[in-house]
């Protein structure tokens, strides 16, 4: 994920790669009585929500969670408490090589979000710039051991407001403010109950800012 303040003396770079699969792919056999795991597809809308606005819902949770308690921080922090019954928002790299593993409940969908670029208004604006700045060099994700497409699934939110609280990533003071986001993102629905591996991997720029997370998603009743 990379965080950017419009201005470029408050350039904020963090990158994060998250990722699952770009298909309909079945990712494992359930019984007859229990729908089959699969990839959602990327116009398909998931708690009535498009990908898009499901984005637009993970970038809010890092802006409207204060950093001690983000998963940029630590990973182990994953949904920082702020999924709900139908969607569960995994957390993403933040530079190097991390893991984290996260508890999944069954009937949870799941928001894989491969790479991201957040912006945040500051005292210059709001500056959408998604063509100069989105200097993405590579993404890549496997779900138990299955590839992943990324390179359809990209998407750009609206601009929508956040509650910045104290102690928030940005640095900037508490109170409401404009953002938007830039990211590939994917959704898998009925994961089955156990254990999967996601390997999440990607590249700003020039070896800018790279990194690796493994994480591990333990689906329980």
């Amino acid at each position: 994920m990379s965080r950017r303040h419009p201005k470029p003396h408050r350039t904020i770079r963090h990158a994060v790669t998250l990722a699952v699969t770009a298909s309909a792919l079945a990712l494992g056999a359930c019984g007859d009585d229990t729908a089959a795991q699969r990839i959602v597809p990327p116009d398909e809308l998931v708690a009535d929500m498009s990908l898009a606005d499901l984005v637009t819902e993970w970038t809010r949770n890092i802006h409207e969670t204060p950093l001690d308690d983000s998963f940029l921080m630590d990973p182990a922090n994953c949904d920082m408490g702020r999924s709900t019954d139908a969607v569960f928002y995994a957390p993403t790299w933040t530079g190097g090589e991390t893991s984290a593993t996260c508890t999944v409940r069954t009937g949870q969908a799941v928001l894989l979000v491969p790479v991201a670029m957040l912006v945040i208004e500051d005292e210059a604006g709001l500056d959408l710039d998604w063509e100069t700045d989105w200097n993405l060099t590579s993404a890549s994700l496997t779900v138990d051991g299955e590839a992943v497409e990324l390179a359809t699934r990209q998407v750009d939110t609206e601009v929508f407001p956040v509650n910045l609280p104290e102690g928030n990533i940005w640095e900037l003071p508490a109170g409401e403010q404009d953002a938007a986001t830039r990211a590939q993102a994917v959704v898998v629905e009925n994961l089955s109950v156990g254990t999967h591996e996601v390997i999440l991997a990607g590249e700003f720029g020039d070896d800018e800012f790279a990194g690796t997370m493994t994480l591990t998603l333990v689906v329980e009743e």
